[in-house]
């Protein structure tokens, strides 16, 4: 069985983690990333970071483009 402490506890922590996030919401708003790809274009790196930069930003806090 699992005990109060325990739950309290990874409770708290829960709490404590997420309250860090509101500081940076807008950090990147209007902001444009750059993904730099060593390798040559149509590759398979190219081609896997074309469909990564494609949804990252919608992930991103702030939205950058």
């Amino acid at each position: 069985m699992v005990s109060i402490k325990k739950v309290s506890l990874g409770l708290l922590l829960f709490l404590s983690v997420g309250s860090g996030v509101d500081a940076q919401d807008n950090f990147y708003q209007g902001k444009t990333i750059r993904i730099v790809i060593g390798s040559s274009t149509g590759g398979g790196y190219d081609l896997w970071a074309r469909l990564l930069a494609r949804y990252f930003g919608q992930h991103i806090p702030g939205k950058p483009e």
